[in-house]
Formats: structure tokens, sequence, C-alpha cells
């Protein structure tokens, strides 16, 4: 049994994304959607309780519109930069324009939706039940304290972007995450294979990963971290403000200036990795056994409970005839893989 609900949530939605998987009888197929579903619905479940069929299109063409809106954002940083190009005509800020009033029309419609249904006898069960039992515990109390986020939470779109901005990087980035290490795996079979049999070894074959397993499972977690360099999900980070003046290198940067991070450099960079450019999670492991546990957060449990369930129960393969992706990827906000098919061939037919 998970330890926590957050945990059990998640192993109730990998049950959902392994039937899927299995559905596909072993044909050729961008699974990517499917892992986009089952993360998004554990995200949806923990901000308003409710979860979405696989089969859903208007949910799978939301999905879309996230993953555009995240992997294009890069594309408008040199708006940031010079902002006079706000008024020259670029393609891409339609597009964004787009996917972005369809997401968070999304996000005011299901905050709107949990507002309704609140009752005198309201239990929150989730982020938003939780954030409007605030609103209405603290609608008429008097306190500097209080008054204080009133004026922060109280603003009517803060709670929508709240939650879209929850909904897109806790589907996004976990969703890529995965669809980044199937990749990996099909072209490094041995590394796959040496997965797979830890997870034999150490918790069999008969019951699925649970979190506190994390720690058996040293290589998985080196994998985990490997993944999280070879594809630098995020290639420039986020960007954020100098809050004092400072000097670098005998440069000095404003208070209030905009900086971002090259992310990319650090993890491609010769002086810290041999061979960069090589998928090879042994580079994570010594004789002292697997580092700090990064699973420490919602997004890490949730990518360890599925791979690890994943890769327990099938073998994945690129199909014979199809080019290799590349590892480079599409650098943006996220850093996505090409599209690519592949092949999810069941381990065993028995659920549980």
């Amino acid at each position: 049994m998970a330890g926590n609900p957050a945990e059990q949530r998640i192993r109730e939605e990998v049950v959902h994304l392994v039937k899927n998987l299995r559905a596909l009888n072993g044909g050729p197929t961008d699974v990517s959607q499917l892992i986009m579903n089952a993360v998004s619905n554990v995200t949806c479940h923990m901000l308003f309780g409710k979860r979405y069929d696989y089969e859903d299109k208007n949910f799978r063409n939301l999905l879309q519109s996230c993953h555009r809106m995240m992997t294009g954002l890069q594309s408008s940083a040199m708006l940031t930069y010079i902002p006079i190009l706000w008024y020259s005509p670029m393609p891409f800020k339609n597009e964004l324009r787009h996917h972005y009033q369809k997401v968070i029309d999304y996000t005011k419609r299901v905050v709107e939706e949990c507002r309704l249904a609140e009752s005198d006898e309201f239990l929150p069960t989730s982020f938003v039940d939780a954030y409007l039992e605030w609103e209405r515990d603290h609608e008429n109390t008097k306190c500097e304290g209080v008054e204080n986020s009133k004026r922060f939470l109280g603003e009517p779109e803060h709670l929508s972007v709240t939650v879209l901005n929850l909904f897109t990087t806790g589907t996004t980035i976990t969703a890529t995450s995965i669809v980044w290490t199937l990749l990996f795996l099909c072209q490094n079979q041995d590394v796959q294979e040496r997965c797979f049999n830890e997870i034999k070894d150490n918790i069999g074959l008969e019951v699925a990963p649970a979190y506190h397993d994390m720690r058996r499972l040293p290589y998985i977690e080196a994998v985990t971290m490997e993944v999280h360099r070879r594809a630098s999900l995020m290639p420039l980070g986020l960007p954020h403000a100098v809050s004092d003046d400072v000097e670098v290198y005998g440069y000095t940067i404003p208070k209030g200036t905009m900086v971002m991070s090259n992310l990319w450099a650090v993890h491609m960079d010769e002086k810290n990795w041999e061979r960069p450019e090589k998928f090879d999670p042994s580079r994570f492991l010594d004789d002292n056994g697997p580092r700090d546990c990064i699973a420490s957060q919602f997004a890490e449990m949730e990518f360890f409970l599925m791979l690890s369930r994943l890769v327990q129960v099938f073998k994945f393969k690129l199909p014979d005839d199809d080019l290799v992706p590349s590892a480079d990827g599409n650098p943006g906000l996220i850093n996505a893989p090409d599209n690519f098919k592949i092949i999810c061939a069941s381990r065993f037919s028995d659920d549980f």
C-alpha cells in the first residue's frame, strides 16, 4: 500500500497507463500522448480532484496546446530583451497567444466549477478546494497578516493563473522527462536491461515498485539523473531578477537585471563530464552507493513510480525500419525530443 495519498493516486494512474500501453499490442506507436494523459491526470487530480479518459479528444487537444505553449515559450524570450519586437509581425506570437488562451480558459472554467460546487459541508480534497476554503474562512477576518494575504490571493486572476502554472509545468516537464527516458532506454538496451534486472532482483515481479523502494534501486536513480543531465529539460532555466547589485568575474550586474542560466552548457561541459554527449548513468554511481535522493518532491516521486513500473512491465525498443531519433531535441522553454515511435512489448501478461 502506498505511503501517502499522492503516491496512491500516482500508482492508480499508472495502472491506467499500463493498460493503455498493453492495448497497443506491440505495434509501433508514438506514446507521448498517452504519457501526457497519465501525468496530467495526476496533476488534475491534485489540483481539482478529477481525471479524464485517455480517449477524451477535447482534453487531448488541450494537452497539445499545453505542450506547444511550453516548448515554444523560449522563442518569446527575445521579446523580453527587445520589447520593440512585440510590434513586429512574428507568427509564433499569435500561435503562443492561441495556445495560452485555450489553457487559461480551461483553468478558469474548472476553477469556477469548483467554486460553484462549494457547500456548507465543503471539505477540501484538492489544491483549488483548499484555496477556496481559505478564501471563505478569512472572508470577514481583519488582521494585518490576513489582510496582506487577501490582497495577494484575492486578485481575480490569481487562482486561475496559479492553477495554469501548476498544470502546465506539472504536466509538461514530467511527461517530457519520461518520454526522453523511453528514448534513451530504446537506444541503450543494456541500460534498460540493467534497470529491469535491478527491479527483478530487489523488488521482484509480483508487486509494483513503491516510493520507499527508490533507495533499493540506485541504478534507476542514476538513470533519472543522467536523463535530466543529457536531455537538459530546461536548457536556459527560468528567468530570474537580481535582488541586489552583484559582481561576477569582474562584471557588475545591477539590481533588477534579468538573468538566465545556460544549464545546457553546464550539462555538456567536457571539463565536468567525460564524453558528455554519451548517455551513461554510471557517472552518477560511486563506491558509496547512490547520491542524495532527488525524489524529495512530488514530481520526482511521480517520475520514479511511473518509470520503474513501465520498465518492470515492458521491454521498449525502436522499430527496425525507423530512423534513430536525435538526442539533441528541440530546445524551447522545455527541450522536447523529436516525435518517434516505439514498440512496447509486455514482459508478462498478468496485472497486479
